[in-house]
């Protein structure tokens, strides 16, 4: 039985269940332990393990069981054809002994409800720097973010990528043109399926340029750029416009204007001379308000890249999803230059706010604020 998600190590969703006031999502784990995914657990006894190997399994099992230290619950063994119940915790889960998991998608299952997690896919292969793809993957999985956020490899988004699991793609920092090439032709086309039937796009940075120029799923353009090409590297600061503010109330726009975001070689934004066909309703939610970087092709005073659009959303395809692209990092905290010791946005800091709410901006029927979701 082939998953259908994988994580950085084989994690596989294989049955979504809304049993009495509870939805519930039965995984496959290849690495660490059920607990690691946010409400999360693995079975706890051998009735337990012997429901949950036929959920998954589609048909009873003969689960036998194994008073020996790993792993810990019900477990998939090699060939995925015998299923072992281990009562003694220890040691992690592997491919060769998948951990079958359940985890907990809404305290109270109901459309719309506020409880509902947000099920994200990172991307965490070649062309995403440690940095960015580390600290979105900490901030976005902040228990304030109501989030699961599991890491993909280039090649799961053309294997694994569903809209039946997941309700957004994250792409961070670093290199937008090696992560299109990591990406490859079917992993492009399987982003852009997915956001056309209702996925959100949240792209930082590499992930913004990934957008414009490998996806053309926005409706802006990095405009031109400074001879030389580089904007340079530092911290900016950004204003909220009325549209931000709006479509972003959890985020305090006196606040994000008394904070330092950090800053490197990100685009910088407006409408396209040509919008790219099928993409609608594009939309500037901050504009750089900074003295020092980006600099731009047209400096000619103090001020550099200022007042030009730092986050915007689109429409793709018709769908209700956005596509939400910026160019500063909320996800890393104000840098320290030139140490460049940029750690994860505090939880409960403006920053991650602000990357919270981009993800919250772009899902389908998603409320804006921070705490009401309605994902169905």
């Amino acid at each position: 039985m082939a998953p259908l998600l994988l994580a950085v190590a084989l994690t596989g969703i294989l049955s979504a269940r809304v049993e009495g006031n509870y939805l519930y999502r039965y995984m496959l784990m290849a690495d660490g332990q059920c607990n690691n995914f946010k409400r999360c657990r693995g079975a706890e006894t051998l009735t337990e393990c012997k429901s949950w190997s036929k959920i998954v399994q589609g048909s009873a099992q003969n689960v036998t069981t194994a008073d020996v230290p790993s792993p810990y619950g019900c477990v998939l063994m090699g060939d995925e054809e015998q299923v072992l119940y281990r009562s003694k915790k220890n040691v992690t889960c592997s491919a060769s002994q998948k951990c079958i998991c359940r985890c907990e998608d809404s305290t109270r299952y109901k459309k719309g409800t506020a409880n509902h997690l947000i099920n994200v896919a990172l991307y965490a292969d070649a062309g995403a720097t440690a940095r960015g793809k580390g600290n979105a993957y900490t901030v976005l999985n902040y228990e304030e973010a109501n989030m699961r956020t599991v890491n993909f490899s280039a090649s799961d988004f053309s294997r694994h990528l569903t809209n039946n699991y997941y309700d957004a793609v994250y792409f961070p920092g670093g290199g937008g043109g090696t992560q299109g090439r990591a990406l490859g032709p079917e992993g492009i086309a399987a982003v852009r399926d997915f956001v056309a039937n209702g996925g959100g796009y949240v792209g930082v940075c590499a992930g913004a340029y990934l957008a414009i120029q490998e996806m053309k799923i926005t409706a802006f353009e990095d405009v031109t750029r400074p001879e030389g090409h580089a904007r340079g590297d530092g911290n900016t600061t950004l204003v909220l416009t009325d549209e931000g503010a709006a479509a972003l109330p959890k985020v305090s726009k006196k606040g994000i204007e008394e904070f330092d975001f950090f800053y490197a070689n990100g685009p910088v934004m407006d409408v396209a001379a040509t919008i790219p066909e099928g993409v609608t309703d594009p939309v500037v939610l901050a504009r750089y308000h900074s003295t020092s970087v980006p600099i731009e092709a047209n400096y000619t005073g103090p001020y550099a890249g200022y007042g030009f659009a730092a986050v915007v959303s689109s429409v793709w395809n018709g769908s209700s999803s956005r596509v939400v692209i910026s160019g500063p990092h909320p996800e890393t905290n104000e840098m320290d230059f030139p140490d460049l010791d940029g750690p994860p946005s505090a939880e409960g800091s403006e920053r991650a706010h602000l990357l919270q709410a981009y993800m919250k901006h772009a899902v389908p029927g998603v409320a804006s604020s921070l705490g009401g979701v309605g994902l169905f």
